[in-house]
């Protein structure tokens, strides 16, 4: 369980820590002073590839307060040319995306009630330099989409399926996908609009995350970020995936995407972090745009 580790505690008190290896997780003496962060959990992602635990039941915002330590860090040029990529990449969209967006709006209100923006938590990282070197700090931060489903949606039966898909409960994501195979997305979803499936489909409804990528939030390329109910299930070694910016696209929506299992999601997420490099980002970018006209995998 996660707390047998001491995941999450946030106490952090002498007993938690000492069912912790040395290793894997502590605290720095700097980030204990800094009251307005309060004690921050450092794993060292060196050391927990080979680390399992069973996800205990969500209990609150684990996530928070977590640095990751790894020493597969690109050379700086790579993060200066990849945000120069986003933000003119970002500008030369822009022109185009925008009168789309608004039709776009305009299609959502007619069909159903309720704002055209869908605004979401999701989990992301940010580079910052402790005294163990550059680390990745996780944080949470508000995901922007054209809203898909109708408003004020139950969200616990994507709760519920995303628990299953990241245990790998075939059984029950078959039954929650009504028995649709030869996939991983959550198939005839009654809470998703006539408009939205349209959205989902072409994957139109991510425009808006154009302006996280503007604010430094999200990048073009990386993980997809995660929902914090999704984390809260997590492995310790899955957090692995999160020690990069997160992207609109990566290595795993141009290689199977909804097809994949989790655990092959990982593996695809953890392949693109270690061979990171522009010509890798411009080589996922050029794969995005068929599979996105295609639909493949959207959902």
């Amino acid at each position: 369980m996660w707390e047998s580790t001491g995941w999450g505690n946030p106490e952090l008190g002498q007993g938690a820590m000492e069912a912790i290896p040395d290793r894997m997780i502590g605290v720095s003496e700097s980030s204990r002073a800094n009251l307005d962060e309060g004690p921050r959990i450092v794993i060292d992602l060196r050391d927990v590839e080979s680390t399992t635990a069973a996800p205990a039941e969500p209990a609150g915002d684990r996530w928070r307060g977590v640095d990751l330590v790894s020493d597969d860090h690109p050379r700086p040029a790579y993060w200066l040319a990849k945000r120069a990529l986003d933000v003119v990449a970002v500008l030369l969209v822009v022109p185009v995306a925008v009168p789309v967006v608004l039709l776009l709006a305009l299609a959502i209100k007619l069909d159903s009630p309720g704002p055209v923006l869908f605004r979401q938590e999701r989990i992301g990282a940010r580079r910052v330099r402790t005294d163990r070197g550059l680390t990745w700090r996780l944080r949470s931060f508000q995901f922007l989409k054209l809203r898909t489903m109708y408003h004020d949606s139950d969200p616990s039966i994507h709760e519920q399926y995303m628990s299953a898909y990241i245990s790998g409960d075939e059984g029950q994501m078959s039954d929650i996908r009504s028995g649709v195979e030869g996939t991983y997305k959550m198939e005839l979803d009654p809470r998703i609009t006539r408009v939205g499936k349209t959205l989902r489909r072409l994957s139109l409804d991510e425009l808006p995350q154009l302006w996280n990528i503007l604010v430094g939030q999200m990048s073009i390329v990386g993980p997809r970020p995660p929902i914090p109910y999704e984390v809260e299930k997590y492995a310790p070694s899955d957090l692995r995936r999160l020690g990069s910016i997160p992207g609109l696209t990566g290595w795993w929506q141009v290689n199977g995407r909804s097809e994949t299992t989790f655990e092959e999601m990982i593996a695809l997420d953890l392949e693109y972090l270690r061979r990171q490099s522009l010509g890798l980002d411009l080589q996922i970018i050029l794969k995005t745009l068929p599979a996105a006209l295609e639909g493949r995998g959207a959902g």
